[in-house]
């Protein structure tokens, strides 16, 4: 598990509005409270970072169906959090 500091995490927290997923299904937010933890858009092993812009809050559900191993997320789900995101990098 990559340690992400607390400052970080509060960034996604404060994005999401709070404990709530950002997952996208059919091009809506999940929006499910019961968060598994801080998913990395694009993987640490694949150049990703613990930029705000590459985290985003998952529920148990769909973190459990994305998988660890998937490599390669939906085009829609990094729009989605890059959008808007300035000054959180």
């Amino acid at each position: 598990m990559t340690n992400i500091p607390a400052h970080i995490r509060k960034a996604v927290y404060d994005r999401a509005g709070g404990p709530y997923c950002e997952n996208l299904i059919d091009g809506k937010r999940c929006l499910r409270r019961d968060i598994d933890g801080i998913h990395h858009l694009i993987p640490k092993s694949l150049g990703g970072t613990n930029a705000p812009s590459n985290l985003q809050l998952r529920c148990i559900r769909c973190h459990q169906k994305l998988g660890h191993d998937q490599k390669v997320n939906t085009e829609a789900q990094l729009q989605w959090s890059w959008q808007g995101r300035a000054g959180f990098d």
